[in-house]
């Protein structure tokens, strides 16, 4: 979807001959069992985004070659771990992609006591074609992940927000 921009801008395109860029949003509704990564662009023009459908425990792929205006029919990839709440997708140097997942633990109420969101990591091998199992890579409560990069040495480093 297409956000307009506001009105000033317009206004200081006009004088200054600079065009805004175009922003598209990418909607989730708080409830759903269908939730989406952030886009991942591949290096040759298209976008990946990862999905994750909690009623069956499955990751699925879609692809986007507009710059995120329409995406194409959904791709099975793998199943996710019972729990996943999402996944936040990372492209190697390698071409392999690298998930980072938050994935809940306990069904209880306490926050680092009885309820825990953990982060794993699995990762594709043979140019995308085929996903490792999973591995648990931080145990405890994880309100968010901020991000997912590779260093130049590369080194995965995924920072994130935990209850201390």
């Amino acid at each position: 979807m297409a956000i307009p921009l506001p009105a000033v801008s317009l206004a200081m395109a006009a004088e200054t001959g600079v065009t805004a860029p175009e922003v598209f949003i990418q909607q989730h509704h708080e409830h759903s069992p269908l939730t989406y990564s952030n886009p991942v662009s591949l290096g040759n023009g298209t976008l990946i985004r990862y999905g994750v459908d909690r009623r069956n425990n499955r990751l699925h792929t879609q692809t986007s070659s507009d710059g995120g205006r329409t995406w194409g029919k959904q791709k099975p990839e793998c199943e996710v771990l019972p729990g996943t709440y999402m996944v936040m997708p990372q492209l190697s140097r390698e071409g392999e992609i690298h998930l980072a997942s938050m994935v809940g633990r306990g069904d209880g109420r306490k926050i680092a006591v009885d309820r825990f969101i953990d982060i794993w990591h699995q990762r594709t091998t043979g140019k995308r074609a085929n996903w490792e199992k999973p591995n648990v890579i931080f145990q405890g409560y994880c309100g968010a992940l901020i991000d997912f990069k590779q260093l130049g040495t590369g080194r995965l480093v995924c920072p994130f927000a935990w209850w201390v």
